[in-house]
């Protein structure tokens, strides 16, 4: 993928964010759970240097990437419950999702139990399609919005700190970064590129 594509990717989500805020974060982080390719990375971290800014609540930004990923998460469950394997089979590579993902997924859930999908929530990869298996196996809706909803909120504090912090130190060295604009720009570009190497790397050898 060209830089000038990921530019514009990243662009594209900050624009989305600074339009609708507190919105356009749920709406993001509802597509991320969705499987959609939309690096959640690049969301909050963004998010979190805006709050930093005062441009949004840093509470309010973890909450609503925590209820973005739970809306989303209960829209895969769904997707799992109805349409199972089939479904995964035809269209899982159009988001990185493959047929071991599912398999390995509600392997887990069989062999550890529900709690695994509180543990996947907090890491990266697998937190995107664990509800696909929660789904498949019909596990009861309030452990899973309760264990989804917990991690999320986890995860998505994690990452607006990370961008509350590198506000902090954008302000404590500036005198080191000429452009604010270009240093969000250099900070987003990697993490887009890492979200997206990461992914097709992982889907390539599970295939």
């Amino acid at each position: 993928m060209s830089i000038s594509i990921i530019s514009f990717l990243s662009s594209s989500i900050i624009s989305f964010i600074l339009k609708f805020s507190y919105l356009g974060i749920f709406i993001l982080m509802s597509l991320e759970s969705c499987n959609i390719p939309i690096p959640s990375e690049v969301i909050m971290t963004f998010a979190g240097f805006l709050s930093f800014e005062g441009h949004m609540n840093l509470i309010g930004v973890i909450i609503m990437g925590g209820l973005g990923n739970l809306f989303g998460s209960i829209i895969s469950y769904y997707i799992g419950y109805y349409g199972g394997y089939p479904i995964v089979n035809k269209y899982g590579k159009y988001f990185f999702v493959s047929h071991k993902d599912l398999i390995s997924g509600v392997s887990w859930i069989g062999k550890y139990g529900d709690f695994v999908v509180f543990l996947s929530r907090i890491f990266p990869i697998i937190r995107t399609f664990i509800s696909l298996p929660a789904g498949i196996l019909k596990m009861r809706m309030s452990k899973f919005i309760g264990f989804s909803l917990l991690g999320s909120l986890i995860w998505t504090s994690f990452l607006a700190i990370v961008g509350f912090y590198f506000g902090y130190k954008w302000k404590a060295f500036s005198g080191l970064i000429q452009s604010l604009s270009n240093y969000i720009l250099v900070l987003i570009i990697l993490a887009l590129v890492f979200y997206i190497l990461r992914h097709i790397i992982s889907f390539r050898r599970k295939d």
